[in-house]
């Protein structure tokens, strides 16, 4: 059983927790999106497992939910790990914001890796395949997510416009 912590409006944990599920109105979630860089320069997506009830199929970046007491920052690390097999180590790491969504937060996190597709092991549960594509093949991708809020599109074509 996965349990969460539970937000209040503000982002702040409540210090109550409840059951993977949707949260009670009024309380909030929290999720991490890790976009990931290889050496190269390139960028993985990874194509959500068919059987997924959330967006099956769907090319995405690697993420998921924080766990009970878990930090944002091991969150994204362990998520990575899980889903596509690239161990993350914190110093390749770089926050970019947290946005607010209906019933969850969402921490963006970047990551510049050395890892290949050859070596990605992938939790077949969660992902059916990964691909890495060039900063403007992956631009025009963020700007193709209709599925993510405008705000939220701009901060990624912002934040990698920096890099």
């Amino acid at each position: 059983m996965e349990l969460w912590d539970i937000y209040n409006s503000q982002g702040e944990k409540t210090g109550r927790q409840m059951q993977r599920g949707k949260p009670q109105p009024g309380e909030y979630m929290l999720a991490v999106h890790i976009y990931i860089q290889d050496k190269q320069g390139r960028w993985l997506l990874q194509k959500r497992s068919a059987t997924k009830e959330s967006m099956p199929g769907i090319w995405e970046v690697t993420g998921g939910a924080v766990l009970f007491g878990e930090s944002s920052l091991n969150a994204a690390i362990r998520e990575t790990k899980e889903e596509v097999g690239v161990s993350l180590k914190k110093e390749e790491l770089s926050f970019a914001a947290r946005l607010r969504r209906s019933s969850s937060f969402v921490d963006i996190w970047f990551a510049q890796a050395d890892f290949s597709l050859a070596n990605c092991v992938l939790q077949k549960e969660e992902v059916e395949a990964v691909r890495l594509l060039t900063t403007e093949q992956f631009l025009h991708w963020v700007d193709s997510c209709t599925h993510r809020e405008k705000i939220y599109r701009s901060l990624v074509t912002s934040f990698i416009s920096q890099l």
